[in-house]
This record gives structure tokens, C-alpha cells and sequence, in this order.
């Protein structure tokens, strides 16, 4: 909890782990709670932690959700299903052939480059979305690195040279 928010943070897909990749790659689409057609395995992630969720957002009426990539769609489902806002980072898209502009308290944060937001691809009958506004913003780099796009210090750096542009009228 900070200053009466409570929050609760998703962490990003972890490599090493079998059953993130089997929830990645599981995205036929099933109804979630808030009966849109959403990303399968994402929804079954969620339905994973939810026990644990439960009692902790029973004793708060304010709560936001945070998550990069795997985390960030979590997030997005755990605010359609228990209320609150989410702010991600990097999160890969969540709705199957849904328009979720301004029905999810949600703000996401994007870098140029990074390939992961625009997974599952939307191609031909697929078409994939997300809940808006997002935000864009360019990582300064001398070489195009999608993979490197998508760390969480990268989002960090980007975070923080906003931070500073905007705190200091952009000066250094």
C-alpha cells in the first residue's frame, strides 16, 4: 500500500518456466470475466493466482494493478475483473475481436522497437486488441535491438529520462 492505493504487481514471463510458455502460447480465445473473448492462456494465468488475489482485494476499494509484458496482461485482466486500473508495460495484446477504448481504467506504456506489444500478431481473420490510451516513447539507441527493447531496465531508462525531460522544462 501507498498513500491509501493499494497495489498489486504481475511479473513478466519468466524464461525458465514451462508453464509460462504454455500459457503464451495458448491463445485461443476464451470468454473472460467481463465476457469479452480474451487471450486463453492469459485468462488461465490469472485464474492461477486468483486465490491468492481474492482476500487482498476484498479488503481495499482502491487498487491498481501493474505488470510488464506477461504481467502487464494480467493486469489488464485483473482490473476488468476486480475493478481498479492497471498500468503496464510492454503488454502484449489481450482481446480477441474486441473494442475495449475506455471500458478498462488502464494506461499502457509502449517503446518504439519492442516486438512483444504486437503479439498474438493481428494477421488475416486474427485480430488481437487491446484496452487504450498508450503511451509511445523512443529508447535512445545507436542500433535497432527489438530484443533488448523489451527488458524492464530498458522501460525504466525510458521512464526515467521522461521523468527528468519533463520535471526539468527538457533541460539536463
Amino acid at each position: 500500500k501507498y498513500r491509501g492505493e493499494q497495489f498489486v504487481s504481475f511479473r513478466g514471463t519468466e524464461a525458465s518456466l514451462w508453464s509460462n510458455w504454455k500459457r503464451i502460447l495458448n491463445f485461443i480465445p476464451k470468454r473472460s470475466y467481463g465476457n469479452r473473448k480474451a487471450h486463453r492462456g492469459f485468462i488461465m494465468a490469472l485464474e492461477d493466482c486468483q486465490n491468492l488475489l481474492i482476500p487482498l482485494i476484498n479488503q481495499s476499494k482502491s487498487v491498481i494493478f501493474t505488470g510488464h509484458s506477461l504481467g502487464g496482461a494480467l493486469a489488464i485482466l485483473a482490473t476488468e475483473r476486480f475493478g481498479g486500473t492497471a498500468i503496464t508495460y510492454a503488454s502484449p495484446q489481450v482481446f480477441f475481436r474486441e473494442k475495449v477504448l475506455n471500458k478498462i481504467s488502464y494506461i499502457g506504456y509502449r517503446v518504439i522497437g519492442d516486438f512483444v506489444p504486437h503479439l498474438p500478431p493481428t494477421i488475416l481473420f486474427l485480430d488481437w486488441s487491446r484496452a487504450k490510451p498508450e503511451f509511445w516513447a523512443a529508447y535512445k539507441s545507436w542500433f535497432i535491438n527489438p530484443f533488448g527493447y523489451h527488458r524492464v531496465s530498458t522501460y525504466i531508462t525510458v521512464m526515467m529520462e521522461y521523468i527528468d525531460a519533463t520535471s526539468n522544462g527538457g533541460k539536463k
